[in-house]
Order: structure tokens, then sequence, then C-alpha cells
């Protein structure tokens, strides 16, 4: 399971894999993380859906739950 970035002129960028115990959801424009993917799966602090920001590199960071 994965999701790739492309750029404008079409080149892979990288690759987004679930984190583990998640599996992937979809993207948003989240307002306060920018471009985020919704993981959803393992529970934290009783929500089991998270935006996820992403980065450059396509590392994810966690952020809000997502409802």
């Amino acid at each position: 399971e994965r999701m790739s970035a492309f750029g404008l002129s079409g080149e892979r960028l990288f690759d987004l894999h679930p984190l583990p115990g998640y599996t992937l959801g979809y993207l948003v424009d989240h307002p306060q993380q920018g471009p985020a993917v919704v993981l959803q799966g393992r529970e934290v602090d009783g929500w089991s859906d998270w935006h996820f920001s992403i980065g450059p590199d396509g590392s994810l960071t966690r952020g809000n739950p997502a409802y």
C-alpha cells in the first residue's frame, strides 16, 4: 500500500507508505499543517484517525485527530 507524489513535470518525488499499525486514508489540505494525509488504524489518545503532515521528502509527522 502506497501513495506516490509527483512533481509538476511528472517526475516521482517520493512514495508514502503507512506507518506501522495504520492504513492510508485520504489526502487533505489541512488549514494548519498544509498538505497532509489521514492515516487510520492505531488508537492514540482515544482517536484512531489522524492527520499526518507530509514533509518535502515524504516524511510524516502526526498532527491532530481527523474526524
